[in-house]
C-alpha cells in the first residue's frame, strides 16, 4: 500500500510538472505570438527584456543571502542552534522574498495594462515570464535541491494567488502582503524539509554503520 502510494504521488507530481511546464513554453509562445497579432508588441518585447536581464539582477540581489550563509557556515551549529536557526531562516525568506517582489513585478506590469481583450493573453504571458528565468536558474542549480524545488512552488503559486486576487477586486496592497506571507511560509516550509531531510540521512547512516 505504501508503494502504491508513493507512486501516485510521484506520478501526480510528475504530471503536475509537465503541465506546468507546457503551460510556460506554449502558453508564453502562444499568447506571445496573439499580442504581437493584435498590435501588442510592446508588451512581449518588454517581457522578453525582463527574463533575459532577471537572472543576472537576481544574482546581485542573493548577495545579502549569500553572506547569511558565510556567517551560517562560520558559526557553530552545536554551540549556536538559535543564532544558526535564525539565519537560515532569514536566509530563506531572503531568497523567498525576491521570488514574490519579481512575481508581483511581472504580474502588475501586465495585469495593470491589461483589458477585455488582452486579460487573458496577458495573464498567460505574464506567467511564463515569470517562470522562465526562474526555470533556467533552476536548472543551473544543484540536483534535487529543496530550495530550488520550493521557490518554483512559490512563485506558481503566488502567480495563481494574484490572479484570483486581481479578479476579486483586491487592493494591491493586499497583494503585497500576501506575498511577503506566502514568502514566509515557503521560508519555513523550506527549513522544515530540509530538517527532516537531514535527520532522515543521518538516521540512514546510523543504521547502515550499525549494520557494518
Amino acid at each position: 500500500m505504501l508503494h502504491l502510494c508513493k507512486a501516485v504521488g510521484t506520478f501526480s507530481i510528475a504530471a503536475i510538472s509537465s503541465f506546468l511546464a507546457l503551460l510556460t513554453v506554449f502558453g508564453g509562445i502562444v499568447s506571445g505570438i496573439w499580442l504581437v497579432v493584435i498590435g501588442e508588441w510592446n508588451f512581449v518585447l518588454a517581457g522578453f527584456i525582463f527574463s533575459v536581464v532577471m537572472p543576472a539582477i537576481f544574482a546581485v540581489a542573493c548577495l545579502p543571502a549569500i553572506a547569511l550563509i558565510a556567517l551560517f557556515l562560520g558559526n557553530d551549529v552545536s554551540l549556536n542552534r538559535t543564532i544558526s536557526t535564525i539565519l537560515s531562516f532569514l536566509n530563506a525568506f531572503w531568497v523567498a522574498s525576491l521570488i514574490s517582489v519579481w512575481t508581483l513585478f511581472v504580474f502588475h506590469y501586465f495585469m495593470s495594462n491589461s483589458n477585455n481583450n488582452s486579460f487573458i493573453l496577458l495573464s498567460l504571458f505574464g506567467y511564463s515570464i515569470t517562470m522562465s528565468p526562474l526555470v533556467y536558474m533552476a536548472e543551473k542549480e544543484v540536483e534535487n535541491s529543496i530550495g530550488t524545488a520550493f521557490g518554483i512552488i512559490l512563485a506558481v503559486v503566488l502567480y495563481g494567488l494574484l490572479l484570483m486576487l486581481f479578479l476579486t477586486g483586491a487592493k494591491w496592497t493586499d497583494m503585497v502582503l500576501s506575498a511577503f506571507c506566502l514568502a514566509a511560509l515557503d521560508a519555513l516550509a523550506i527549513m522544515i524539509v530540509s530538517s527532516s531531510a537531514r535527520e532522515f540521512d543521518s538516521n540512514k547512516s546510523y543504521r547502515a554503520s550499525a549494520i557494518l
